[in-house]
């Protein structure tokens, strides 16, 4: 998997993650929950304002 980075507009640091998932609804936070349980670091987006 290829690393995606983000580069915080504040303070001008990037953040490195291992996955980014788009969507939290049921697919994505499953997703969410298995790349982390495999020891992934993982960045969720949600454009809503409800998850699920």
């Amino acid at each position: 998997m290829a690393s995606a980075e983000q580069q915080a507009s504040t303070n001008g640091t990037v953040e490195q993650f291992d996955v980014i998932v788009i969507g939290a609804g049921v697919i994505g936070l499953y997703q969410l929950y298995r790349l982390r349980k495999m020891g992934l670091s993982v960045r969720l987006y949600e454009d809503g304002s409800g998850v699920g």
